[in-house]
């Protein structure tokens, strides 16, 4: 009977031995999803900024370049309306 006794509470020791490990195992395994979770909500942020920084980029390239073009155009005209000036005034 004793030995029986012993048993049972040598099989009880165990269980909640085993039962403590499961919960640890429960906790540590809920960080790890917690922490994979984050993780992906940050990796959507920043993809989203990525894209918004891509957007944006194009579009300050574009009006650099129209800037430019104007820019350029102006001086063009300038210069063409300096030559036609300075041949009338050979002409005369």
């Amino acid at each position: 009977m004793c030995s029986l006794l012993n048993q049972t509470k040598k099989i009880e020791n165990e269980k909640n031995l085993e039962r403590d490990q499961l919960i640890e195992l429960e906790t540590h395994f809920l960080k790890i999803d917690t922490n994979h979770k984050f993780q992906s909500e940050e990796i959507a942020v920043l993809s989203t900024l990525q894209q918004r920084r891509f957007f944006a980029k194009g579009k300050l390239h574009g009006t650099i370049t129209n800037i430019q073009r104007v820019a350029r155009g102006e001086q063009a005209r300038t210069f063409t309306q300096q030559l036609r000036n300075k041949k009338s005034k050979k002409g005369k």
